[in-house]
């Protein structure tokens, strides 16, 4: 295996220092980011006095039933970007940072000592493993990076100490599984370690990782779930981009360099997993979603933005798929707060050839897993033939035994979809 915890590897430097610096840094006018700004932009447009759906008064009192906390933690960290970023809508928006002060201490109020998230009402999701807890702290550690020096010192005590007892929390309450929610335990508890600059986080990351790392990123590239539940590993049609944009993550944290030759494959395999129009191919061979066009395709752009350093042709896969969303309704916001904002951070590398490389002008691959086998195809077109689904109760998913064809960048001939 190429991941490996081996501490005579080199890394790149990490520490808090790294953290802040990064995240805070200023983002470049080119065309690239142009195009991600005014998508946000857009949205931001749609939303008029809305913002977005941040709700103060749920967060202060809560008592709505359902499944809010995660959603309003995420706007949080979203909103204190676009604050914080110029050439965005809400740039430096006096009424916004009054929202996002109310909002922090709204929080604040509601992490029981313990350091669990805990509204009256809410749907809190903490019977589905620790990967939620992760999911809510973890826009509120990078949101606050981007506005928390304007609040008092009493109040960045009140939020500092709530978000250290959060993490305490994750730190205790591991989610060691072989599939999205691993890795999203790996990467944010790894962010928590950075933040307050305590090792000990770093070491309960590492001695899980490669565990994680090596059973969601396939030697051939496949990304996936790896757990009994869901047929014994395979792709999925949703989750597979989850896990991607967490293994991301917690390869830009963590440093771990020795990842990149596998990840590299990540992108092969992705970019022959979906059409040259982006749109999935073998949807028939998911093992736990039955998806065929899913929202959180968009989380492959900051993955492929960074692999186009390596594999210029993959900055492609990032503008078609950028291409798609202006076509789609859809927020900006989503895992990893917003792929958009850490695609932005990523310089983009060569520009993408006009021909394509060899392995994708020339490419047939077979992936046979215990309950799914599908072959990708790419030439002068691309072809996803799904030869065996899941047939267990729950796991019904149609679109087994179909072969799909997209010529160039067209979409798909027989082509499945969720809208």
């Amino acid at each position: 295996m190429l991941v490996c915890s081996c501490p005579a590897l080199a890394r790149e430097p990490r520490d808090r220092k790294w953290l802040v610096d990064y995240v805070t840094q200023p983002i470049p006018d080119n065309d690239r980011n142009r195009r991600y700004f005014a998508f946000i932009n857009s949205r931001l447009e749609a939303s008029g006095d809305a913002w977005l759906g941040l709700d103060l008064d749920w967060l202060e009192k809560g008592g709505r039933e359902g499944y809010r906390a995660r959603e309003q933690t995420n706007l949080i960290g979203g909103l204190s970007f676009c604050w914080r970023t110029p050439s965005l809508k809400y740039s430096g928006d006096k009424a916004l940072l009054e929202k996002l002060r109310r909002a922090y201490l709204a929080v604040a109020a509601h992490v029981t000592p313990d350091g669990q998230f805990l509204w009256p009402g809410d749907q809190d999701m903490y019977w589905a493993g620790s990967h939620e807890h992760a999911w809510r702290l973890e826009p509120l550690i990078v949101g606050y990076l981007w506005v928390g020096e304007n609040f008092t010192p009493e109040e960045r005590r009140t939020i500092e100490a709530a978000i250290e007892r959060a993490a305490g929390w994750l730190l205790r309450n591991r989610t060691v599984q072989w599939n999205n929610r691993g890795a999203v335990w790996c990467a944010v508890t790894t962010l928590c370690g950075l933040y307050l600059y305590k090792p000990e986080y770093a070491a309960a990351v590492e001695a899980n990782a490669d565990a994680i790392m090596n059973a969601v990123v396939q030697d051939d590239g496949e990304v996936g779930e790896r757990t009994a539940q869901y047929g014994g590993g395979g792709p999925c049609s949703n989750y597979t981009y989850t896990g991607l944009s967490y293994v991301y993550l917690y390869r830009l944290l963590s440093g771990r360099d020795d990842m990149d030759e596998k990840l590299a494959r990540s992108g092969r395999w992705l970019a022959l997993y979906n059409s040259a129009s982006l749109c999935p191919l073998v949807p028939g061979a998911s093992v736990r979603r039955a998806y065929v066009n899913p929202a959180n395709m968009k989380d492959l752009l900051p993955f492929m933005e960074r692999l186009s350093r390596r594999e210029p042709f993959l900055g492609g896969v990032a503008d078609r798929m950028m291409e798609k969303l202006g076509r789609r309704r859809g927020s900006f916001l989503g895992h990893v707060i917003s792929p958009m904002i850490w695609a932005m951070l990523e310089p983009r590398g060569a520009p993408v050839p006009a021909a394509p490389p060899e392995w994708y002008a020339n490419a047939v691959a077979l992936y046979d897993r215990p309950e799914v086998h599908y072959a990708l195809v790419s030439r002068r077109y691309q072809s996803g033939i799904t030869f065996r689904g899941r047939t267990r109760e729950g796991y019904e998913f149609n679109l087994r035994g179909i072969q799909s064809f997209a010529y160039g960048s067209e979409g798909p001939v027989l082509m499945a979809t969720d809208e």
